[in-house]
């Protein structure tokens, strides 16, 4: 599959080539695992996960985007946290608060990912400080969106499969209001490098892989004709 790449970014290429063999081979790992324990509902997740990175190359295809070495690192890190340490290899099972931590992280994760999505609906794309309160406002709307929705998924998968994913049975709604609880922690703790950005003008990793991303795809971020 070939996919047009970004000059700018290159050299984050060679880091995100190494962080994605180190992610399939801690995946054939598990799959050799589960298998030889004859775990067939793990291997299925397993194998999912594998296929996790080759759907982010048909996103990018599919919408004729350049790809963004620096955000891709960001997304593959957290994919295999989430996924490949947590579903695959049952983290969440085995380490203690590990779930709280993971959702703690997907606020974060969505906060600055929320951050393109504003500038591709804001009428005028050009980033300026002014549009702070603004970009914060939407960032948090959007990061609570997806984690309400992410709990009706679980809710739907236990109607479905009887697989009781929010831990209704121990705890009531204890654990998904957690779940909300510390997701939002973690978008708030992102907006220390969005203020230091909006206030100084100074981009930290987080903030200038998401500007990569805008740069890198300038089709997505043209002013709107009047």
């Amino acid at each position: 599959m070939r996919i047009e790449l970004s000059e700018k970014d290159d050299g984050f290429q060679k880091l995100y080539g190494v962080m994605l063999a180190i992610y399939y081979a801690v995946l054939v790992g598990l799959a050799i695992y589960w298998f030889s324990l004859s775990d067939y509902y793990q291997l299925f997740q397993t194998f999912a996960n594998m296929a996790l990175p080759v759907v982010y190359l048909l996103v990018y295809r599919i919408l004729g985007l350049k790809r963004t070495f620096k955000l891709e690192a960001v997304i593959l890190a957290f994919t295999f946290m989430a996924y490949s340490l947590g579903v695959a290899g049952r983290w969440y099972h085995i380490v203690p608060y590990y779930d709280k931590i993971m959702h703690a992280l997907s606020g974060a994760f969505t906060m600055f990912l929320a951050l393109p999505a504003f500038y591709w609906l804001k009428s005028e794309k050009k980033i300026k400080s002014e549009d702070c309160a603004l970009a914060v406002a939407f960032c948090l709307c959007a990061t609570l969106a997806v984690a309400g929705i992410w709990e009706i998924v679980e809710y739907i998968i236990n109607l479905v499969t009887g697989i009781d994913l929010q831990n209704v049975a121990a705890s009531g709604v204890g654990d998904t209001m957690q779940d909300m609880i510390v997701c939002l922690a973690g978008a708030l703790f992102m907006l220390i490098p969005m203020l230091g950005y909006y206030r100084r003008g100074k981009a930290g990793f987080l903030m200038d892989a998401v500007f990569a991303f805008c740069r890198n795809n300038p089709g997505l971020y043209a002013k709107q004709a009047d």
